[in-house]
This record gives structure tokens, C-alpha cells and sequence, in this order.
């Protein structure tokens, strides 16, 4: 195909889509999206429990699809249709009683919105922490986030000279215990005890914890069940199980 040709190809295609290029503006949006002012908190105090009383939110956007995942506390999913009003507003009307704004800042590259007079703000989580093990379609970030927030990382046992990893995906190594961690974001878990749960388990047994940190040194508490038969479950800290060393 000769130049003259080409442009006239090209021409048409223009024409027939109305040139319309903006569409790839809405790309700005594209990706996962997590709510620095509950990880702010969780971070300061490497604990979930400490922001218990702020909203725990994960937004997920596609390119050209006019709908996101909102999830909440790590665990409930729910997907809401939104309009595009300019390249770095999109407006949702189902999530709120009050149609609902989002803008990206397009420099400093964070999301944000505003309700109940609280300015929400997002930003992007490194790509390493999409999650798309279970939710291939519509992969989130949160239970990563909050790992690695927490307890991700490389620790030194007190009586052994190989060092236990807990990983961002919630495996373990170098432990022979157990292989798998899952830090409480929401749900049940969160009701039956009034600080952070930690759930334990190997190819046997599951059993809940929770943590407390002093500067390197984190110490892992058991969870004890204190409910009479049919009651909801309730638990209380008991024996200390474990003290890791934090290397980095």
C-alpha cells in the first residue's frame, strides 16, 4: 500500500470512530486503587484493629469498562456502573444515597473523592501485591496491602539458624509449624475478638492468633475460645506461642 493510500485508510478510520481519541484518556483510571487513609493507620501501629473505625476500601478500574469493583474490608465485593463526565472525573449513582465523584489527580497520580465531609484518597499499589490467584477477572490488592503492612517478611527464630518467611501471598517458610498465614480483614473473623487475628494453618489444622509488636520483635499470641456450646464465637488472648526477630 502506497503513502497516499495509507492516509486515506487512515482518514476513514477517523472519520467512521469521529477521531475519537479521548476515550484512551480514561486510561488514567485503569488498575487498583487502595485507600491510603486506612493504610496510613494500619501501617503507623501494624495493626488492623487500630483502624477498625475507618472504611477499608479497594477500587479496581478497566480500561473502556464502565463499571468498577468496589471492595470492602478486604472481603465484600461489589461491582457499581459509573458515567465518564471529563478525561479525570467519573461519576458513580448507585454506591452512595448522593451521586458520587471520583477525580484522579493526573500529576501526582492518586484518586480521590469526598463523603460524609471526608476527603477519600487512593493510591496505586505496587503491581507485585495484584492478587489474581482467585479472581482472575477482577484481581484485588487488599489482603496483600495489608501483609505486607503487618507481617511480610523475613524473621530470625530464636532456636534455629534458618529464618522463617512469611510471604505477601500468605506462605510460609522455614517454618515446620506451619505453611500458611492469612491476616483478618473483615467478616467473622473480626467479631470474635476485640484486637488483630491471625490465622495459622499447615496441611492438618488452622488455628487463630494474634500479634503484637515491640520495635524489631513481634510475639504471637493464641486465640482462646471462651463461648458456651451454640453461642457466637468468641476468643481471648492466651499463651504466647512464638517471638520472631524481624531481619527486614
Amino acid at each position: 500500500m502506497n503513502l497516499k493510500a495509507f492516509t486515506a485508510v487512515l482518514i476513514l478510520i477517523c472519520l467512521l470512530n469521529a477521531c475519537d481519541y479521548s476515550k484512551y484518556k480514561y486510561g488514567f483510571f485503569e488498575g487498583n486503587w487502595v485507600c491510603i487513609n486506612y493504610l496510613d493507620t494500619v501501617q503507623k501501629y501494624r495493626s488492623v484493629y487500630a483502624a477498625r473505625q475507618q472504611p477499608m476500601v479497594e477500587l479496581v478500574f478497566k480500561r473502556h469498562v464502565d463499571s468498577a469493583l468496589w471492595m470492602y474490608n478486604g472481603i465484600e465485593r461489589q461491582l457499581y456502573g459509573f458515567k465518564h463526565i471529563t478525561s479525570n472525573q467519573v461519576m458513580f449513582n448507585d454506591v452512595y444515597e448522593k451521586p458520587l465523584s471520583v477525580y484522579i489527580n493526573e500529576e501526582a497520580y492518586y484518586l480521590s473523592y469526598t463523603t460524609n465531609q471526608t476527603q477519600m484518597v487512593f493510591v496505586r499499589p505496587d503491581e507485585r501485591l495484584v492478587d489474581t490467584s482467585n479472581q482472575a477477572e477482577w484481581p484485588t490488592t487488599t489482603q496483600q496491602v495489608i501483609h505486607s503492612l503487618v507481617i511480610a517478611g523475613i524473621y530470625k527464630l530464636s532456636n534455629q539458624p534458618i529464618p522463617v518467611q512469611f510471604y505477601l501471598s500468605g506462605k510460609i517458610s522455614g517454618w515446620d509449624l506451619y505453611n500458611y498465614y492469612e491476616v483478618c480483614t473483615g467478616g467473622d473473623c473480626a467479631s470474635f475478638y476485640e484486637g488483630d487475628v491471625l490465622y495459622l494453618s499447615n496441611q492438618k489444622t488452622g488455628d487463630y492468633y494474634t500479634w503484637e509488636w515491640n520495635k524489631r520483635t513481634v510475639d504471637i499470641f493464641e486465640l482462646v475460645p471462651v463461648h458456651a456450646k451454640g453461642e457466637k464465637p468468641y476468643y481471648k488472648k492466651g499463651n504466647k506461642l512464638i517471638t520472631l526477630y524481624k531481619l527486614k
